[in-house]
């Protein structure tokens, strides 16, 4: 596996990022580096974006305060929209919590490091920057070995919000963030390193569950690789789920990351459909060559079809992993207008593992 810093600016390399108001003109490079490197960008109030088994995450010092205003203007983040803190291995992730509820506790040891995000009321000394002013902070130990290795080293807690712009495409590869972001460091001056660990193997974020004091039960907000079922069988206890899909104008309200109903979005219209819905739509359209189509059939249902036609693996684990780098890939296509989901197939919807890619799909689209 790559063990590589690829830094966007090295002509600030080494230096602290200014933050006179004087912000420096961004430039695009692949000097490769270590991980110590990475480390020590962080501890020098830097942003470094990291691979973690889901998505990589745009890091900053979670107790350094201008890092993390830097992490929200290079995302183009709402304030108010609570970011996830990654911890290293050891207990010191106890202490991020008023308290640890029990389920918690159980649920860490069965699946961390692992794709799962706990959400519960934050310590006292847990600042309102990282939690969007809420009372809650949420936390995860990823198991990707070079994000494990970078959070052992710092000894401490990073922000990591996926590494691309507020509500676009989740980046699964080093070289998405670079494209996604490039721009947005051009606009802002804030430098930006990226640890190359390769393509992520889950694909999409982290499983989110909320202890719910309330009820004294956990609750499923977004569901991921890690599912219902599974955090039943630990927990011996059923998991409430009810899916968040906060609206827009509600985001101050979302009361974590992740659960805004628009979100996780290519840059062009994206739609979804049933394979009816696009096989009807696709014989009104005179010209299909702008239309990109991501589809559990194997070719298109028409013959001449010119668009772009992306067969998707039938099976929700493959699906997962090659969603977001579909999406990249045709949103990236200067040939293509529009882009078309066939949504899971009936018999499907029930199962459990398809739960993560359904709501990713439905955050990412509408309907047809």
């Amino acid at each position: 596996m790559p063990n590589n810093v690829i830094p966007l600016h090295p002509h600030q390399q080494g230096q602290h990022h200014p933050h006179n108001g004087a912000k420096q003109p961004a430039t695009l490079a692949t000097v490769c580096e270590t991980v110590e490197r990475a480390v020590h960008l962080l501890l020098d109030g830097q942003l470094v974006a990291i691979p973690t088994e889901t998505v990589y995450g745009l890091a900053a010092d979670a107790l350094n305060e201008q890092a993390i205003a830097d992490v929200f203007e290079l995302k183009g983040r709402p304030t108010h929209h609570p970011l996830i803190v990654h911890v290293g291995e050891g207990r010191g992730w106890q202490s991020w919590f008023q308290s640890v509820p029990p389920a918690f506790q159980a649920l860490a040891t069965a699946f961390w490091p692992g794709a799962l995000t706990l959400v519960a009321p934050k310590a006292s000394w847990v600042p309102d920057s990282i939690t969007g002013g809420k009372p809650t902070v949420a936390l995860r130990m990823p198991s990707h070995p070079l994000a494990l290795a970078v959070l052992n080293q710092l000894g401490g807690g990073v922000v990591a919000p996926s590494a691309n712009a507020f509500g676009q495409l989740s980046p699964t590869s080093a070289n998405h963030v670079i494209a996604g972001l490039t721009p947005q460091c051009t606009q802002t001056g804030i430098p930006l390193s990226v640890l190359d660990g390769g393509a992520c193997e889950k694909g999409v974020e982290s499983t989110l569950v909320l202890w719910r004091e309330d009820l004294q039960c956990v609750q499923l907000l977004r569901p991921g690789s890690i599912t219902q079922a599974q955090l039943d069988a630990v927990l011996e206890a059923p998991v409430l789920w009810e899916p968040l899909y906060v609206a827009e104008a509600q985001a101050d309200q979302a009361p974590a990351s992740g659960t805004l109903a628009s979100h996780y979005a290519p840059k062009k219209p994206c739609f979804r459909g049933s394979a009816e819905a696009i096989t009807q739509f696709l014989g009104t359209q005179s010209a299909t060559e702008p239309i990109a189509v991501l589809s559990f059939q194997p070719e298109p249902p028409m013959d001449g079809f010119k668009g772009l036609w992306h067969p998707m693996p039938s099976e929700a684990t493959s699906y997962a992993n090659q969603l977001y780098a579909v999406l990249h890939q045709v949103d990236a296509d200067s040939s293509v207008e529009q882009i078309l989901v066939e949504t899971v197939p009936a018999e499907a919807e029930a199962i459990e593992t398809w739960l993560a890619v359904q709501d990713r799909v439905i955050r990412a689209s509408k309907v047809l």
